[in-house]
């Protein structure tokens, strides 16, 4: 699987220091060998190809599934998943 990063997740990604953005790197690493990585606690959202996953016990990646690559739509607090 490939990755494509949209312009609000790369602006939430420049919130966070080096140490988490290299966590957030290992993690989408995992994403794109084995979503069902363990770690991940990867999940079906709303919509049938939405899908979020724990990067960290208080972040988290909202991304959509399609066909041969994961559009990574935002990722932050644990809470996020309320405003989006």
């Amino acid at each position: 699987m490939e990755l494509e990063y949209t312009d609000e997740f790369n602006d939430n990604l420049k919130a966070f220091d080096d140490k988490t953005r290299n966590i957030i790197r290992n993690k989408l690493r995992l994403l794109v060998n084995d979503y069902r990585h363990p770690s991940l606690h990867a999940s079906k959202w709303r919509e049938p190809n939405e899908w979020y996953c724990r990067m960290t016990l208080s972040i988290r990646l909202f991304y959509e599934v399609h066909d041969g690559f994961y559009r990574l739509m935002a990722i932050g607090p644990h809470d996020i998943e309320r405003t989006r």
